[in-house]
């Protein structure tokens, strides 16, 4: 394959939406054996690492010191790519990136990884996902969905979208940032009182709590939660 050298492996490893023992044993296995790991934000990588107890530096990358820990996201300027670009990934073979919670390049940043790391045999390691983990609480088997992610935060976008969502007949997978859930938990209720909603509110983590009924009854309970992570299927 043009442009890839040989045995320089960037690996997109998914992670746990909550319960850091949800890792996978390759995911495990890729994270110890990296040379860099770039995450999407360093906190969340802090408080993962620190629990499989993967030991890490920060700062400035020397070759040879360790496990190098950087981040990369929508926000990193043009100084900071070029540093990973020019200075760091050159001298390595095993590279890892790490989302904040899930799989990478699914409504997430990590795709951008990509542009800047060239040259890298690029292996996906997947795991569970928000998506996934709902579905399993679908109350009858589901063959056809819609995945629409999330959804504008630009209004009239945002509310245009919603109306496309009137004319799906199949099921609709949503997520949003947890400071905007009641926001969206109310534009659902205003625009499909006449549906069912599944509510997932923090899967997989000890206050993990799954709502299923009509979008009134749904939205009633829910809408009094303090805001955090969430995802949501929306169907007849």
């Amino acid at each position: 394959m043009a442009g890839i050298i040989p045995d320089k492996t960037l690996k997109l490893c998914s992670v746990p939406i909550g319960n850091f023992d949800d890792i996978t044993l390759r995911v495990l296995k890729a994270l110890r054996d990296a040379e860099v790991i770039v995450c999407e934000e360093y906190k969340p990588a802090r408080r993962l690492l620190k629990h499989l107890e993967i030991d890490f530096y920060e700062g400035e990358f020397v070759f040879g010191k360790g496990r190098f820990l950087g981040s990369f996201n929508e926000n990193t300027d043009k100084e900071e790519k070029n540093y990973l670009q020019q200075s760091v990934f050159p001298k390595i073979k095993k590279l890892a990136y790490i989302s904040d919670c899930g799989s990478p390049v699914f409504e997430d940043p990590g795709h951008s990884i990509l542009t800047i790391a060239k040259g890298f045999f690029v292996e996906y390691l997947p795991g569970v996902t928000s998506l996934s983990a709902l579905m399993m609480f679908l109350p009858e088997h589901i063959k056809r969905f819609e995945v629409l992610g999330f959804l504008s935060r630009k209004n009239e976008v945002r509310r245009q979208e919603i109306q496309n969502i009137k004319k799906f007949d199949k099921p609709v997978f949503l997520m949003e940032t947890p400071y905007r859930m009641h926001k969206l938990l109310t534009e659902i209720l205003e625009n499909f009182p006449e549906r069912n909603l599944l509510f997932g509110y923090r899967l997989s983590h000890r206050e993990e709590k799954v709502l299923r009924g009509s979008v009134k009854s749904v939205v009633a309970q829910a809408i009094q939660m303090e805001q955090a992570e969430f995802v949501l299927f929306l169907h007849h």
